[in-house]
């Protein structure tokens, strides 16, 4: 497996960083493992984090007018 500052570079937000910031950055980062269909964040949820998706993909839903789920798109790698 990579190391954090490698796969920290390969995120565009990150890849013109010196490896003095991307070290600083991932003494931050912890590594989390979500099972299908869990929910990671909700849209009333403060902002706190940030997440990068290493493997998989991630499904962004709202919750409509008469309460049904609507796909906003797929995120991933």
């Amino acid at each position: 497996m990579s190391a954090p500052s490698d796969l920290l570079r390969s995120v565009p937000l990150f890849s013109e960083l010196s490896e003095r910031e991307l070290t600083s950055i991932a003494a931050l980062a912890q590594r989390r493992r979500y099972a299908a269909r869990d929910v990671i964040v909700q849209q009333s949820d403060p902002s706190t984090e940030l997440f990068i998706i290493i493997e998989g993909h991630l499904k962004v839903l709202t919750v409509g007018a008469e309460g049904r789920d609507t796909a906003l798109g797929i995120m991933g790698p």
